[in-house]
């Protein structure tokens, strides 16, 4: 299937027309030369059998003609005709009956096959139409995710801002508030366990920066997470198949609005018992560099340790 990114309009399309939706035409055409196929072998052999027929007539009366059973010039013996007619009737009456029970057999056959290649072609139409139908819904749940991210409103005291650079502006007060967080605690959290202490101040800033913010985010992050499931979902059917949803979708998404979900999957009141899962499961995070994060070393060993954790509340 061809898919193309519309760059006026921010969408992704597809081409329904191309190759891999003609396969059910070519199943169609196979089909339909195999039925035919099984049809004129019947008339073959019906053909065959009306020859071999006359051949076997043929045959007969001129072996009775030449031992003198039959005169066409004298005068006609009904006796011998009888006898004639009652060896070709008996004989032909035979091989018709023979001949008829297997061309009845051989409709049966050809019947029985056409069934089955009917069967065959509306099955691999139905598959078809299931996998478009699948395709639509993810490609729609993609066109919502776009308007999403292109509407989205970010606040930050008096200062309003929209559209894809909220997810920078929002990235960099993200940083700073985790910067002050931990700065503001650092020397409480000295003693304890440093993951611990990071995680603590994780569910701060995200708890904080989530509730300040719910109008810009909660829809986004919805929206991102259903796309997630719905490519889960696809996974369980088109197991082979499911990295080309998911490389779509991850090809959509700026690496600022990849470091504030690395951010919230982290926390524990919001993506951590749900979205850090499914996230690492299809690494989306895999475009963020060491640069894009605030505490590299820090972040990712927290990522590290809470995933295991993560997996076991699915």
């Amino acid at each position: 299937m061809e898919i193309k990114l519309n760059k006026k309009t921010g969408k992704v399309e597809f081409n329904e027309n191309a190759k891999e939706y003609k396969w059910s035409k070519v199943v169609k055409e196979i089909n339909s030369v195999m039925a035919k196929s099984l049809k004129g072998l019947l008339v073959y052999y019906f053909i065959a059998f009306m020859l071999a027929m006359f051949a076997i007539i043929g045959v007969t009366i001129f072996i009775y003609y030449k031992q003198g059973l039959i005169d066409f010039e004298g005068e006609i013996d009904n006796e011998t005709i009888s006898g004639f007619g009652t060896f070709l009737g008996g004989f032909v009456g035979t091989i018709f009956s023979g001949v008829a029970v297997f061309l009845v057999f051989l409709t049966y056959l050809s019947q029985k096959e056409e069934l089955r290649l009917t069967r065959q072609e509306m099955e691999s139409q139905n598959e078809t139409l299931i996998k478009q139908n699948y395709e639509n819904v993810f490609f729609k749940l993609l066109d919502t995710y776009g308007e999403i991210s292109r509407n989205v409103i970010f606040r930050e005291g008096a200062a309003s801002y929209s559209g894809k650079e909220v997810f920078k502006l929002a990235n960099e007060s993200l940083k700073d508030r985790i910067e002050a967080t931990w700065h503001f605690n650092q020397e409480k959290y000295r003693l304890i366990n440093q993951n611990t202490a990071w995680k603590r101040v994780m569910d701060e800033v995200i708890d904080n920066f989530i509730r300040d913010h719910s109008e810009t985010f909660t829809d986004y992050i919805n929206t991102i997470f259903e796309i997630l499931k719905y490519i889960k979902k696809l996974e369980s059917i088109y197991p082979t198949e499911y990295k080309f949803y998911r490389n779509i979708f991850i090809s959509q998404i700026t690496t600022h609005e990849l470091v504030i979900l690395f951010y919230y999957s982290l926390a524990i009141n919001h993506g951590y018992k749900n979205f850090l899962a499914i996230a690492d499961h299809y690494n989306i995070f895999d475009k963020i560099t060491d640069l894009d994060l605030h505490n590299h070393v820090k972040d990712r060993t927290l990522y590290a340790y809470l995933v295991p954790l993560a997996r076991m509340q699915v």
